[in-house]
């Protein structure tokens, strides 16, 4: 097994992320650490305009 993360585009647009990423801020420290989980498009089009386009999903 790779120690690299995995990104899978998925059809439905969410990223499937395997592996293990570090959660930086803008200052370098890291917030958190997460293992296997997903990246969720909003589909909804007045959610898009209001908020950022992604929204982290944790998959247990």
């Amino acid at each position: 097994m790779s120690d690299k993360p995995k990104l899978q585009f998925k059809k439905n647009g969410s990223i499937r992320v395997t592996g293990t990423v570090d959660f930086v801020d803008a200052d370098g420290n890291i917030i958190e650490s997460k293992t296997d989980f997903s990246l969720c498009r909003w589909e909804h089009q007045t959610m898009n305009t209001l908020f950022p386009p992604w929204n982290l999903i944790s998959i247990t």
